[in-house]
Protein backbone atom coordinates (compact mmCIF):
# COMPACT_ATOMS: atom_id res chain seq x y z
CA UNK A 1 0.00 0.00 0.00
CA UNK A 2 1.51 3.42 -0.83
CA UNK A 3 0.84 6.08 1.62
CA UNK A 4 0.72 9.93 1.33
CA UNK A 5 3.70 11.89 2.62
CA UNK A 6 4.35 14.48 5.29
CA UNK A 7 4.51 17.99 3.62
CA UNK A 8 4.24 20.19 6.33
CA UNK A 9 5.29 19.22 10.51
CA UNK A 10 4.22 22.16 13.01
CA UNK A 11 5.71 21.99 16.48
CA UNK A 12 3.72 23.84 19.36
CA UNK A 13 5.85 23.40 22.01
CA UNK A 14 3.44 25.24 24.43
CA UNK A 15 0.47 22.50 23.77
CA UNK A 16 3.66 19.88 23.27
CA UNK A 17 2.01 18.95 20.08
CA UNK A 18 3.44 18.29 16.48
CA UNK A 19 0.67 18.70 13.63
CA UNK A 20 1.29 17.86 10.41
CA UNK A 21 -0.29 17.87 6.86
CA UNK A 22 -0.10 15.58 4.20
CA UNK A 23 -0.08 15.13 0.58
CA UNK A 24 -3.42 13.98 0.25
CA UNK A 25 -4.71 16.61 2.46
CA UNK A 26 -4.54 14.88 5.30
CA UNK A 27 -4.24 16.42 8.86
CA UNK A 28 -2.95 14.67 12.17
CA UNK A 29 -2.27 16.50 15.11
CA UNK A 30 0.40 14.29 17.72
CA UNK A 31 1.37 14.44 21.47
CA UNK A 32 4.75 14.02 21.73
CA UNK A 33 4.24 11.55 24.70
CA UNK A 34 2.42 9.52 22.11
CA UNK A 35 4.86 9.40 19.67
CA UNK A 36 7.65 9.15 22.06
CA UNK A 37 5.64 6.45 23.54
CA UNK A 38 5.29 4.50 20.48
CA UNK A 39 8.68 4.95 19.04
CA UNK A 40 9.24 2.26 16.62
CA UNK A 41 12.98 1.54 16.72
CA UNK A 42 14.20 -1.70 18.02
CA UNK A 43 15.90 -0.61 21.37
CA UNK A 44 12.33 0.67 22.04
CA UNK A 45 10.57 -2.65 20.64
CA UNK A 46 12.98 -5.09 20.07
CA UNK A 47 14.03 -7.33 17.47
CA UNK A 48 11.68 -8.92 15.45
CA UNK A 49 8.66 -8.41 17.84
CA UNK A 50 4.52 -8.22 16.61
CA UNK A 51 3.04 -6.53 19.45
CA UNK A 52 4.62 -2.92 20.38
CA UNK A 53 4.70 -1.71 23.53
CA UNK A 54 4.00 1.95 25.03
CA UNK A 55 7.51 3.90 26.66
CA UNK A 56 6.09 6.40 29.00
CA UNK A 57 7.96 9.33 28.50
CA UNK A 58 6.24 12.45 30.53
CA UNK A 59 7.00 15.84 29.99
CA UNK A 60 9.65 14.54 27.16
CA UNK A 61 10.10 17.63 24.63
CA UNK A 62 10.81 17.46 20.43
CA UNK A 63 14.24 18.90 20.04
CA UNK A 64 14.81 18.36 16.18
CA UNK A 65 13.25 16.11 13.15
CA UNK A 66 15.56 14.96 10.41
CA UNK A 67 14.37 14.15 7.39
CA UNK A 68 14.90 10.43 6.19
CA UNK A 69 14.73 9.95 2.64
CA UNK A 70 11.18 10.77 0.97
CA UNK A 71 9.33 8.28 3.83
CA UNK A 72 9.85 9.35 7.06
CA UNK A 73 11.84 11.64 10.04
CA UNK A 74 14.10 11.00 12.64
CA UNK A 75 13.35 12.84 15.80
CA UNK A 76 16.02 13.80 18.85
CA UNK A 77 14.00 13.55 21.67
CA UNK A 78 15.15 15.38 25.17
CA UNK A 79 15.18 12.45 26.86
CA UNK A 80 18.24 11.85 24.76
CA UNK A 81 17.03 9.32 22.55
CA UNK A 82 17.54 9.72 18.74
CA UNK A 83 17.68 5.97 17.22
CA UNK A 84 13.72 5.78 16.40
CA UNK A 85 12.65 6.32 13.00
CA UNK A 86 9.31 7.29 12.01
CA UNK A 87 8.26 5.99 7.92
CA UNK A 88 5.02 7.56 7.31
CA UNK A 89 2.92 4.56 7.30
CA UNK A 90 3.92 4.22 10.67
CA UNK A 91 2.53 7.88 11.04
CA UNK A 92 -0.50 7.20 9.30
CA UNK A 93 -1.46 4.00 11.12
CA UNK A 94 -0.90 5.27 14.94
CA UNK A 95 -2.82 8.27 13.77
CA UNK A 96 -6.14 5.64 13.25
CA UNK A 97 -5.18 4.01 15.96
CA UNK A 98 -1.82 2.77 18.90
CA UNK A 99 -0.55 -0.05 17.87
CA UNK A 100 -1.21 -2.32 20.50
CA UNK A 101 -2.19 -2.24 24.27
CA UNK A 102 -1.83 1.20 25.53
CA UNK A 103 -3.08 4.98 25.41
CA UNK A 104 -4.40 6.87 22.24
CA UNK A 105 -3.56 9.70 20.68
CA UNK A 106 -6.36 11.33 21.95
CA UNK A 107 -5.47 10.40 25.73
CA UNK A 108 -2.30 11.51 25.07
CA UNK A 109 -3.57 15.10 24.03
CA UNK A 110 -5.95 15.32 27.34
CA UNK A 111 -3.09 14.64 29.38
CA UNK A 112 -2.10 18.46 29.95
Amino acid sequence: MSYPVVVEMDLREATSELHMVWSDGHRSRFALTYLRGWCPCARCQGHFTEKKVFIPSPGVRLLDVQPVGNYAFQPSWSDGHTTGIYAFDYLREIDAAPPSEGPTNAECLAVK
